[in-house]
């Protein structure tokens, strides 16, 4: 691409650079940080389960113990078990196995 520059009647031609390799690597990994900062709520609910405190009664201790896992209240009725995605997922699919819904 080329632009020029008409000072004075002369005419002078300034090469502007190509858009190189590097300046599309930097594009694409912008694109990717908004994409990943888009999914917060999906990753959120990938490495947490939130319940009634009611359903987890004789629950949390085989959770604990049977999966990498932290249980914590969140308010008076509700608690939030956190952990990796995959540990998540086995946890999730431990309560279902057990009648309790997950979403």
């Amino acid at each position: 691409m080329v632009s020029t520059d008409t000072t004075n009647d002369t005419r002078y031609y300034h090469r502007i650079p190509a858009p190189t390799a590097t300046t599309s690597t930097q594009i694409n990994d912008a694109r990717r940080t908004v994409h990943t900062m888009s999914n917060a709520a999906r990753l959120r609910d990938s490495t947490q389960i939130v319940l009634p405190r009611a359903v987890l009664e004789g629950l949390e201790p085989p959770l604990d113990d049977e999966f990498t896992v932290t249980i914590v209240a969140d308010g008076e009725d509700r608690c939030r078990i956190i952990g990796s995605p995959v540990e998540i997922k086995a946890a999730s699919e431990f309560l279902v196995r057990r009648g309790i819904s997950v979403q």
